[in-house]
């Protein structure tokens, strides 16, 4: 985004090996990026990117401030499917980098993480399930007795 000048920068004086690849659109290509991260991290808002993610077995990291955050959070499930660290508290999100670089070292936490992120969103996340909180929603809201 409009910080990745910036960034690119920053990471080139501080010798950081990372690579910026920009906007991607190809699912293909976005499936691989996933099962071969350790974690996913927004410290913005969420949003869809939590359910893209989970879906593929990626944990998410991002901040605890529900006010600042998209509806999709609830799929993380802190330390199952995903850490929110305070928000605007870096120290809290390096620690929260640093669970999931220590999980990785284990194949099978790994394994037991990357199933939890993929069963969070087979089991809430699903047309299925959406349809039934948005019927439960209406009949709530038309049906209540007052």
């Amino acid at each position: 985004g409009p910080e990745r000048e910036v960034l690119e920068k920053q990471a080139q004086e501080l010798n950081v090996n990372v690579c910026f690849l920009g906007p991607i659109y190809d699912e293909e290509r976005l499936a691989v990026l996933f099962m071969k991260s350790i974690a996913v991290v927004s410290p913005g808002k969420v949003g869809l990117l939590a359910i893209h993610a989970l879906g593929y077995g990626t944990p998410v990291i991002s901040h605890d401030d529900l006010d600042q955050q998209m509806p999709e959070v609830e799929a993380i499930t802190p330390g199952v499917t995903g850490i929110l660290f305070r928000h605007g508290e870096i120290q809290k999100l390096v620690v929260a980098m640093r669970h999931f670089l220590d999980i990785n070292d284990s194949l099978a936490k790994r394994e037991v993480c990357r199933a939890s992120a993929i069963a969070r969103i087979q089991q809430d996340f699903n047309s299925k399930s959406q349809v039934e909180k948005i019927t439960t929603a209406l009949d709530t809201v038309f049906w209540r007795a007052d």
